[in-house]
């Protein structure tokens, strides 16, 4: 935005129309140069239709689903000494 409100600016500080127009080309020009400058994108293999990527596997949505439904409160202590590791015999 701030290129196009530049290279307006630029046009219309012309007094004649000749040097509006050379403004004009030389503002393209520069435009042109900048973007030959510009590295080219490198894109992700699986973009590229050349690439040999692995297939997707079909896995279905509901896979790893479990049902959960409502239970009955445990004793909490009972709950805490289940998920505490175990002392180790040394």
């Amino acid at each position: 935005m701030f290129a196009l409100l530049s290279a307006w600016a630029l046009l219309t500080t012309g007094r004649t129309a000749r040097s509006a127009l050379y403004r004009a080309g030389l503002i393209l020009a520069l435009c042109v140069g900048l973007a030959a400058c510009v590295a080219r994108p490198e894109y992700p293999a699986a973009a590229n239709p050349d690439s040999r990527t692995a297939a997707a596997s079909y896995r279905p949505v509901l896979s790893g689903y479990r049902a959960a439904r409502p239970v009955e409160p445990k004793e909490w202590r009972g709950r805490n000494d289940a998920v505490t590791p175990r002392e180790r015999a040394q």
